[in-house]
């Protein structure tokens, strides 16, 4: 744990990440996705069940940063919305379960 405020700790982290985007040396290299479906692995969880059910997407999400703490992320960018997709009759994408 640090004693550093979640303030300083992103004020650190956006530093990082600028640093580097400006070609300067960052205190040490940042870490940051896309991580694709490896949240919902880590956390066991199918991605069928994650494209359905929001809040466990959500939870599972929520872990995955608290227990790796990257300094960059892109959201869940699979995690497409299972039933919008089916309420828009979307069919040029196959998703598990469909």
């Amino acid at each position: 744990m640090s004693d550093k405020s979640p303030e300083q700790l992103y004020k650190e982290r956006v530093k990082r990440c600028l640093d580097v985007a400006a070609l300067r040396v960052p205190d040490r290299v940042p870490v940051f996705g896309p991580y694709q479906l490896y949240p919902y692995t880590f956390a066991g969880v199918k991605f069928k069940d994650a494209m359905n059910d929001y809040a466990l997407a959500r939870e599972v999400c929520h872990k995955f940063q608290d227990y790796f703490q990257p300094d960059l992320d892109f959201g869940p960018i699979l995690a497409y919305p299972a039933p919008a997709m089916e309420l828009l009759k979307i069919n040029w994408f196959k998703w598990p379960g469909r």
